[in-house]
């Protein structure tokens, strides 16, 4: 739950078939922006939903983290919710 008593919203993010994307890179970016929001990656070649480990979050209210993961994947591949 959150600071208002709502539920935390979780970055959703999608590496398409087409884009090449290294995991370890993903994961550097990501880190830089810690936060309390979890993360779920769907890689769309393999069909498989990964979650980094317990306790990893980002924060989901930087404009510089969700633009340069919109670069990267794409900006359909980038939904908080």
């Amino acid at each position: 739950m959150d600071a208002a008593g709502g539920q935390t919203q979780t970055l959703w993010l999608k590496i398409p078939a087409g884009v090449d994307v290294s995991m370890d890179g993903l994961m550097a970016l990501l880190g830089r922006y810690g936060g309390n929001a979890p993360v779920v990656v769907f890689d769309e070649k393999t069909g498989q939903r990964l979650r980094p480990r317990d306790g990893f979050g980002v924060n989901i209210t930087n404009d510089e983290l969700l633009g340069n993961l919109r670069d990267m994947l794409g900006i359909g591949s980038v939904v908080v919710k």
